[in-house]
């Protein structure tokens, strides 16, 4: 009778052990998931890019003056322009995101009398485009990603000249239209400043094939933005 008694304690004792063991370990598996290892490893990249969401931002937006000494008997006196660009996009798949840029500029120069042989003469310039935009967004830290992306899309534009001669007391104007395609490469590095808030700067390299009444031209042209947006 005895050796039974102690073999029911000997199995309580055996099962008691097993209990607390599996207590252990599920706290232990609780704590790990608290801490951030296992999936919570993903904490440490930020939560922009994922499939669903939305962003909205402005890669462009600058206000430009230049103003021309006449000694250097340039035809320019002042040089001014504004321009503005917004990005409306949603990742389609996580980290691959399409959207549509439109933007515009907006420019005027006035000439000097001595070389253009009017007494004033100014230039206005306006241009709206278009471009369809894919990127595809790499973490690299909590509050740092990579996301180059390619442009593809068009532009149209019409330049006005006005001038006066007082000499002979007649005006001039003559409008010229233009067309553009463009592609480029745009390579932003983003700061996410807070969760939905984030600042950008970006390197783009645009070539363009444009035409107007005068002529057909090609052109690249290279700059650095500061841009800043939000995502939902």
């Amino acid at each position: 009778m005895k050796q039974i008694q102690i073999l029911v304690n000997g199995v309580i004792v055996v099962m008691a052990m097993l209990g607390f063991a599996t207590t252990v370990n599920a706290q232990s598996v609780e704590a790990t998931e608290a801490v951030g290892y296992g999936p919570a490893v993903q904490r440490i990249e930020p939560a922009f890019g994922q499939r669903g969401q939305w962003y909205l931002y402005t890669p462009s937006l600058y206000a430009t003056h230049t103003h021309y000494d006449p000694a250097m008997s340039s035809p320019v006196v002042s040089d001014n322009g504004l321009s503005l660009s917004a990005e409306l996009g949603r990742f389609v798949r996580n980290r691959f995101s399409l959207g549509f840029e439109v933007g515009g500029q907006y420019g005027w120069q006035t000439q000097n009398s001595t070389i253009t042989g009017v007494d004033s003469n100014r230039l206005t310039n306006w241009t709206a485009n278009l471009h369809l935009v894919a990127g595809w967004q790499r973490p690299l830290a909590s509050w740092l990603s990579f996301w180059p992306k390619i442009r593809l899309g068009g532009s149209y534009g019409r330049m006005d000249e006005i001038g006066y001669d007082s000499a002979t007391g007649t005006g001039s104007k003559q409008t010229f239209g233009s067309h553009w395609i463009d592609a480029g490469v745009r390579l932003p590095v983003v700061f996410h400043v807070t969760r939905h808030l984030f600042v950008e700067a970006a390197w783009l390299l645009n070539a363009s094939f444009g035409h107007n009444q005068q002529f057909s031209t090609i052109q690249a042209v290279s700059q650095t933005t500061l841009g800043f947006g939000g995502w939902l």
